[in-house]
């Protein structure tokens, strides 16, 4: 007999070239399946990272707003100032804020309570100690004197502005020093503004006063607070305007140094000097 294996019997076969056997196959699978186990586990991780990012409380701090719009001069009460806890990043520089609820509480008492808002409060607006006026001083009174928007800095000047006031006797006349390094109190409508609303409430008594005022008015009436020493000279001038005089209020630094008295000036003196030829005799 012929002792020659046939084919197929005696010796394994080798596999087809490229192709893989069982046991490979199921290695393959196992990679695969531990592949998308990690990534399963590496994405809700990436999940629970985002929520936590987002749901982190970020830090607060308690400030005090108004709870709505407060008309300038207001004695404050607590019905009209809200305690409310913001974002800290929020908190504007100088506000009367805190990280401790009960020491905001007692700012608020001895920086509001008793005082006044020297100018319009508008909700949600945070407070700052600087918006109130401090009482006003056995020797001292407000009292308020006129002058035209054009005359006042165009109408610039607000609550908590230094001023210095000037005035002039008529016309082309006569022009003087006042004052200086005086504090604006609060500003308001003209007379003829102020008359204008009153009667317009005269005629309908169901108006309201906040309908009948304009949008964006022009301070024409400043409310300055003055020595009572000094009371017969802003009286004397405010009186002067009603025969031809003006006021002039100019704005300066908070930290300038007091303006200096002159002696009355007039444009011919500032034109003229001491000159006395033809071309600037007096007439």
């Amino acid at each position: 007999m012929d002792n020659q294996a046939s084919p197929g019997q005696g010796s394994p076969q080798m596999n087809p070239k490229g192709a893989k056997s069982r046991s490979d196959k199921q290695v393959t699978k196992r990679a695969v399946s531990i592949q998308k186990r990690i990534f399963i586990v590496f994405a809700v991780l990436v999940a629970l990272l985002l929520v936590l990012a987002l749901t982190a409380s970020k830090p607060s701090t308690y400030v005090l707003r108004a709870k709505a719009n407060v008309p300038a001069l207001t004695a404050l009460t607590n019905d009209q100032i809200e305690l409310v806890s913001i974002d800290s990043s929020a908190v504007e520089d100088g506000s009367l804020s805190s990280n401790d609820k009960a020491k905001l509480v007692e700012i608020f008492m001895s920086t509001v309570i008793n005082k006044k808002n020297k100018f319009e409060l508008f909700k949600n607006q945070q407070l700052h100690e600087s918006f109130f006026a401090s009482v006003i001083g056995d020797d001292e009174q407000l009292i308020s004197i006129p002058a035209k928007s054009g005359d006042a800095v165009v109408g610039k000047i607000i609550a908590g502005d230094k001023v210095d006031i000037w005035a002039g006797l008529s016309s082309g006349g006569a022009i003087n020093l006042v004052a200086t390094n005086i504090e604006v109190y609060a500003v308001s409508l003209s007379q003829e503004q102020l008359d204008s609303v009153s009667n317009a409430l005269v005629s309908n008594p169901s108006g309201k006063v906040t309908t009948l005022l304009p949008n964006a008015p022009m301070p024409g009436s400043y409310v300055l607070k003055v020595k009572t020493v000094d009371l017969p000279k802003y009286l004397a001038i405010s009186n002067a305007t009603s025969s031809g005089g003006r006021v002039f209020l100019t704005l300066r630094s908070q930290e300038a140094l007091d303006t200096p008295s002159i002696n009355p000036i007039d444009a011919h003196l500032v034109l003229c000097g001491a000159r006395t030829d033809a071309i600037c005799a007096r007439k």
